[in-house]
């Protein structure tokens, strides 16, 4: 069986979309855009050198034009939060009683007993008060009421 050569960069365009579907960043993807440049070269008529020219245009343009819109798009947020960072923001109950002069005491957060400082020391927090997490200093929780 003869392939032309748009079968072929048909073909290369196909498995490197698949490839971007199993190893995400836009990469595989700019590399199709400029197989499918290739064969847009092919059907316009254009020689091998004209159609690899084309490709590495298109290549090329996709990785300036294309990929950061793709990647803007695609992969926003701030992703998922591990470790303390997943703490800020969640709601802990107070296990120890604050000093009113240091604004230490200690708090319980997913069954754990974690040291805890006062975001301010308007009011002293007492044993069984609910607290919220505003930031993670170390391995300080920093608290406040909310």
């Amino acid at each position: 069986m003869i392939y032309d050569p748009w079968h072929l960069w048909a073909i290369a365009a196909l498995i490197l979309l698949i490839g971007e579907i199993f190893i995400p960043g836009m990469i595989l993807g700019c590399l199709a855009a400029g197989a499918l440049g290739g064969m847009a070269g092919d059907l316009f008529g254009l020689a091998w050198e004209g159609q690899t020219i084309a490709a590495s245009v298109t290549t090329i343009l996709s990785f300036i034009f294309l990929r950061p819109f793709a990647m803007k798009h695609l992969f926003h947020g701030e992703g998922l939060k591990t470790g303390v960072d997943a703490l800020i923001g969640k709601t802990a109950s107070v296990t120890t009683d604050f000093n009113s002069k240091s604004g230490f005491g200690r708090c319980a957060i997913d069954g754990d007993d974690w040291k805890a400082k006062q975001e301010s020391k308007e009011t002293t927090l007492r044993k069984g008060d609910t607290v919220k997490i505003v930031a993670v200093n170390s391995n300080i929780l920093i608290v406040k009421k909310p």
